[in-house]
């Protein structure tokens, strides 16, 4: 289900999300997964599904989330901003990296242009449960978790 641009960032913030990017001029997809840090709360892990050729015989191509860097939200201005990990096998140049970086950047400052779209699985992107009335479906997020967000 598509979210709006004013629901995304609240669904990418919220927990457990994963969702796909689109670009319909370019027809490019990414999906992408944020999970909160269990430990901070104003820190999350970025991974973008990856696909890549196996070289192990034995095994067809593979596709699996792989880390791209976090988010951190400032507990006193409530600036959020993704930092690119070091440890990623992505490279930040990488048009995952940087079609993120492009995405979070533009919800932030709400002028994402109309030529992307960001859409869910279907699961809560608070809690990971499946969402199944309209309210629900449209933000992404469960009615449960819409209360404890506060929204």
């Amino acid at each position: 289900m598509e979210l709006t641009n004013e629901n995304a960032l609240q669904f990418i913030l919220a927990g457990k999300a994963q969702f796909t990017v689109t670009n319909i001029s370019t027809q490019n997809r990414y999906t992408y997964k944020v999970n909160r840090c269990d430990t901070n709360n104003n820190l999350y892990f970025v991974s973008v599904l990856y696909n890549y050729k196996s070289t192990n015989k034995e095994y067809s191509d593979e596709q699996q989330f792989k880390y791209i860097g976090t988010i951190r939200k400032d507990t006193n201005t409530e600036q959020i901003q993704f930092i690119y990990g070091n440890k990623s096998i992505l490279k930040q140049d990488s048009i995952q990296v940087k079609g993120f970086t492009y995405i979070i950047k533009h919800l932030i400052t709400k002028d994402l242009p109309d030529v992307y779209f960001i859409t869910h699985t279907g699961k809560c992107g608070r809690c990971g449960r499946r969402l199944t009335d309209e309210k629900s479906i449209l933000t992404g997020l469960g009615s449960e978790c819409r209360k404890i967000i506060g929204l």
